[in-house]
């Protein structure tokens, strides 16, 4: 096999493994009704907890002085469109929990109305596979934490938007935090962590193979040049 088609083959692992981390779409079913959710915001330090698997994610907002909050993100058409809100919860300052609230469509965004204007807000919304957009609906601290063995802060492979985060791991699972966040949205490309080896080691491959590439035609240069001087056609 010449080098070129070496290269060649290569390249398209390469694309082949990239392709696999950004991945397509997931699952878009509703969540049950009976969700539960993590209420101790306090305990991560953060107003706002984002818990992320491979086919939802799972929000609890802090929530004062606010009797609607709404929740929109960018439309694939352009401008926002209401974010899908699956089970849906408040809860009261005292510990209880409803899950009778009022949503509705407004404007091209999801109102969700509040029994009380302190508490908890938790909902569920569809993401997609290696990739999830959360409004930011209250104003606060953020927490995002990936499924377990993902990563998404190199570049190619995946990506944070805004940008200011902290990142830690904790329990295999990594851990976006901002203390304050003025964009609309947090957006999140993540990847398999194992996956950033793999891609490295094509990366390498292909450095190889273009400076062999390089020396090969740099030899077969040189041998042509020899034969023209000696067949006489070159001085």
């Amino acid at each position: 096999m010449t080098s070129r088609r070496l290269l060649a083959v290569t390249a398209l692992l390469a694309l082949v493994a990239l392709g696999g981390c950004v991945g397509g779409p997931g699952g878009t079913g509703a969540a049950p009704d009976n969700t539960t959710y993590d209420w101790h915001t306090n305990a991560t330090g953060s107003d706002v907890t984002v818990n992320v698997t491979s086919d939802y994610y799972y929000a609890v907002y802090e929530v004062e002085n606010r009797s609607t909050v709404s929740l929109s993100r960018p439309s694939e058409l352009g401008g926002n469109t209401g974010v899908t809100v699956g089970a849906p919860a408040f809860r009261y300052e005292n510990g209880t929990v409803t899950r009778n609230l009022t949503v509705d469509a407004q404007n091209q965004q999801t109102v969700v109305t509040l029994p009380a204007e302190r508490g908890q807000l938790a909902y569920t919304s569809p993401s997609t596979t290696r990739s999830v957009i959360v409004p930011v609906a209250v104003n606060g601290s953020y927490d995002v934490a990936l499924p377990p063995g993902m990563r998404a802060e190199i570049p190619v492979l995946g990506s944070v938007t805004p940008g200011g985060y902290a990142l830690s791991i904790e329990e295999n699972r990594a851990h976006y935090r901002w203390a304050s966040i003025d964009d609309a949205t947090i957006e999140v490309q993540y990847y398999l962590h194992r996956d950033a080896y793999i891609f490295a080691g094509l990366l390498v491959a292909l450095a190889i193979i273009a400076v062999l590439g390089t020396l090969y035609l740099r030899r077969q240069v040189r041998e042509l040049e020899q034969a023209r001087r000696d067949a006489g056609l070159d001085p």
